[in-house]
């Protein structure tokens, strides 16, 4: 299929949402298209708020920033003044010939000096080889002879034993293994550097952020139901991944999402500040298919006018206003808009993929889903490396996480330029890697 010029569409809608304070007014939740699949969509003043407090807050941290940075390059200057006044000392290294050159000319009676400048060697080092030449009556030795390579100490057999330990626990320290490949290994003997470089280059072993996992997600009973979803649905002749299905679900957004490793100078822990807020997280519910993006949008949060009261630690109550996660109406909603873009793109005969979430098992989502020509498919639970959209999240999360959000930026801006980064063929590779964990469900594999 051809991408239409209209395949990106936003609402122009620049998100002035910021984070805010716990006595909020209540207002109504709704949706808000950020990204269409070939949909011209008009421009809309309900996108959202502006919480001008907190807006503050930012513009103040710009500015503790911008102080620190300023700090910054003033030692940065003061350190490089200092390196300048310094005698910079240049190690040099002499070939044999030169050295030769400069013994023989001081039997010919030259001053050191002048032997010095004729055969290019410095006057200190000169003088040294001079003294050790009158000394000991030989040119002076100053190259060692290599020896033959070092054999390596570890083996084989080592590096068996090494992917043993790790293979029954992965947070063993550098220095818990080497001590104790040691004391079961007598006659090895190998520093901190030797070891790391033969975990790294021999065992082919690295240290990665590691990532939990349920432990449901391989027990039987879960193994047997993503046998038997996926044998439902080879067995439907009609439905094809490749080809007639629409994938949707939502993730969570807020102001202070970013990079979890940032640049800090050597020798110096890397810590930040932790606001004291981090703002009202917000919902984006996103559907993509074969076809690429068929809609991304913002769901509001809405908060009650009830609130809740809590105690601090001065023992002074205040009220915290109540807020509400995405229901049951809110996904029906949603819902309805993707079923509209897929008949006015005469995309029929669908099947929406989702997963096993109450708000998506509800009859009248159901009855929605049919009454426009499409079907149901539930994915089984424990298996989101089923669900291609879960790839797209991970891209789009990557993108506004690249740099913090500052005064001068908006999130629902930062979240539609990286929408924009997911191209057809992207989707269309995120589908195809999910395809590739058929044979696995079948077979009753472990899945991590």
């Amino acid at each position: 299929m051809e991408e239409d010029p209209d395949f990106f569409q936003t609402d122009g809608i620049e998100n002035q949402y910021q984070m805010e304070d716990d006595d909020e007014a209540e207002f109504a939740a709704r949706n808000v298209t950020l990204m269409s699949y070939m949909r011209t969509v008009k421009a809309s003043e309900e996108a959202m708020e502006i919480d001008h407090s907190l807006t503050d807050d930012l513009q103040q941290k710009d500015f503790e920033e911008d102080c620190e940075q300023e700090q910054q390059n003033k030692s940065q200057s003061y350190n490089n003044l200092l390196q300048k006044n310094k005698t910079k000392k240049t190690c040099r290294k002499y070939t044999r010939e030169k050295v030769v050159e400069f013994c023989c000319l001081m039997q010919e009676g030259w001053p050191i000096k002048a032997a010095a400048n004729k055969s290019g060697i410095i006057l200190a080092t000169a003088y040294r080889y001079a003294q050790y030449y009158s000394q000991h009556q030989e040119i002076p030795d100053i190259w060692k002879p290599r020896g033959p390579p070092k054999e390596h100490i570890l083996g084989e057999v080592h590096e068996l034993f090494i992917r043993k330990l790790i293979d029954q626990r992965g947070t063993y320290t550098l220095e818990y293994l080497r001590e104790t490949l040691m004391q079961n290994f007598p006659q090895v003997v190998i520093s901190k550097t030797a070891f790391y470089h033969f975990i790294r280059d021999n065992c082919a072993l690295s240290i990665k952020k590691f990532q939990l996992i349920s432990e449901y997600r391989n027990s039987d009973e879960t193994k047997q139901k993503r046998r038997k979803a996926l044998q439902e649905w080879l067995a439907d002749k009609d439905m094809d991944f490749e080809k007639n299905c629409v994938f949707l679900d939502e993730a969570g957004f807020n102001l202070h999402i970013s990079r979890t490793r940032r640049w800090s100078r050597q020798r110096k822990p890397c810590k930040v500040l932790k606001p004291k807020s981090k703002g009202r997280n917000i919902t984006i519910l996103g559907a993509i298919s074969l076809a690429g993006i068929i809609d991304i949008s913002l769901r509001v949060p809405e908060v009650l006018g009830s609130a809740s009261k809590k105690r601090s630690a001065d023992g002074k109550v205040f009220k915290v206003a109540a807020k509400i996660g995405t229901r049951t109406e809110h996904f029906y909603n949603y819902l309805q808009n993707v079923l509209d873009v897929l008949n006015k793109n005469n995309l029929l005969g669908q099947y929406i993929v989702m997963d096993i979430a109450p708000i998506h098992k509800n009859e009248s989502i159901r009855q929605l889903i049919e009454s426009k020509g499409h079907k149901c498919a539930y994915l089984p639970p424990y298996s989101p490396f089923l669900n291609p959209i879960e790839e797209f999240w991970s891209k789009v999360k990557y993108h506004v996480k690249r740099s913090a959000l500052d005064t001068n930026d908006t999130l629902t801006r930062r979240i539609t330029k990286a929408c924009q980064t997911v191209t057809l063929s992207d989707c269309q590779g995120w589908i195809r890697h999910s395809i590739s964990f058929f044979q696995d469900c079948l077979d009753l594999a472990e899945m991590m």
